[in-house]
């Protein structure tokens, strides 16, 4: 009896060709910052780029403010509108499409938003700081807590502490200021590491 074989061909599985959220937001923060780099060499500006990579905090000027507080009342807002949608969206998207949510695009304001709070953050901590100062009130904040309410207080209170503690010791041991933030940010994170083994080992947690 002749036997018959079956050759079986084997398909290599393509990545998935949607950019991640992650990706997007540092295309375009560094698209745009490219972008002002080449308006400045066709303006023939020679202005101080260490500003624009570090931060000048004590530079800033009142428009900034004024710009700054505007990006947070829009945070605000977005965030008493569309809270409850974007954790459902953030963790289970395929219930968010069940119910009738338009995933795609509450993702897509959210990186909108996102883009908005890295470019009001250039003035204080410049470009390449700027993404150390949002992540790391953030990761110590799920370090201590598991409620998300919970995590936004603290990582707002992380923030601002980090914020106050670091231009202080700026200015009593003259320090960049922007470094010197970051630096108390990822110390908190730190402590919160600490906290989260503490807690782990005391099975509170």
């Amino acid at each position: 009896m002749a036997k018959s074989t079956r050759i079986i061909g084997t398909t290599c599985a393509m990545p998935n060709p949607r950019s991640r959220e992650d990706a997007v937001v540092a295309l375009l923060s560094n698209g745009m910052f490219a972008l002002g780099l080449v308006w400045m060499a066709r303006l023939r500006s020679f202005r101080d780029l260490s500003h624009m990579l570090f931060g000048n905090i004590l530079g800033v000027s009142s428009l900034d403010l004024w710009v700054m507080a505007g990006v947070v009342t829009v945070l605000a807002a977005a965030l008493l509108l569309f809270n409850k949608e974007w954790e459902l969206v953030s963790f289970d998207p395929v219930q968010a499409k069940m119910i009738g949510l338009p995933v795609e695009r509450m993702r897509l304001l959210l990186l909108l938003l996102l883009v908005l709070v890295v470019v009001a953050g250039i003035q204080v901590v410049g470009t390449v700081l700027t993404g150390a100062l949002l992540i790391a009130p953030a990761s110590a904040s799920l370090l201590v807590c598991r409620r998300l309410s919970r995590v936004m207080i603290l990582s707002c209170a992380v923030g601002a502490l980090a914020g106050i503690l670091g231009l202080l010791a700026s200015y009593l041991w003259s320090l960049p200021s922007g470094a010197t933030i970051v630096l108390f940010g990822t110390a908190f994170y730190v402590m919160a590491w600490g906290i989260h083994i503490f807690m782990k080992r005391r099975r509170l947690l």
